[in-house]
């Protein structure tokens, strides 16, 4: 995964051992006709509403944090561990086309969000590069600090990547998940290790009083 506004040269894998840890905690991977789901019908509804449309839930907002981390994805209400936050608006694609994708971006002087994920033995790479949707502002934490984890599901017989809560998050807070690289400059600064509060932050704090005011 390429960290947006930051150029990162390589991609980030994201290991099996620390997404089965979540689905083995009694949290399935979904499919639309499972009768056995670990959250509400009505949260996996929101997660195929979502996915279907190709919308973000109004509940999150991208704030601008500062120059060094850039946007970060933030909740406007409190979230119970296991919901669904969003789609990570990614296109499928092969691993010939990721890295000939790679080369092209890296020509065009683009920060490059290709996901690679890899979940129950198989394999996921989704390029969000030219999306604008918010699920690609999501920024990266240790693994000790996240509060966000993705999950394949499947809707309508095709395959979506999603982030759900790893942990109560509350209101105003930062959503965190791992890219999976322990070479990423922002992990060894101690403000940017772990989401950040809107409290800590007064320039994004004066953002989504902007934004509030304006809606």
């Amino acid at each position: 995964f390429f960290f947006h506004d930051h150029k990162v040269s390589s991609t980030a894998w994201l290991g099996l051992e620390e997404t089965m840890k979540f689905l083995s905690s009694g949290h399935d991977t979904y499919h639309t006709r499972s009768k056995s789901v670990s959250l509400e019908e009505n949260k996996f509804a929101l997660a195929q509403q979502v996915c279907r449309n190709k919308e973000d839930p109004e509940y999150l907002i991208k704030l601008w944090i500062d120059e060094y981390i850039g946007y970060g994805v933030y909740v406007l209400k409190d979230l119970v561990k296991g919901e669904f936050i969003c789609e990570y608006p990614g296109e499928l694609i092969s691993d010939t086309e990721r890295n000939l994708r790679i080369e092209q971006y890296d020509q065009e002087d683009l920060g490059s969000y290709i996901f690679d994920v890899q979940i129950e033995n198989k394999k996921y790479i989704l390029d969000a590069t030219r999306s604008t949707r918010i699920g690609r502002y999501i920024n990266d934490s240790p693994p000790r600090h996240i509060n966000a984890l993705p999950k394949v599901i499947h809707v309508d017989q095709k395959v979506y990547l999603c982030f759900f809560a790893a942990k109560d998050i509350p209101k105003n807070t930062e959503v965190r998940y791992s890219y999976s690289s322990k070479n990423l400059t922002w992990r060894s600064k101690a403000r940017y290790a772990r989401p950040i509060n809107l409290k800590e932050s007064p320039e994004t704090t004066d953002d989504i009083t902007k934004n509030s005011m304006a809606n």
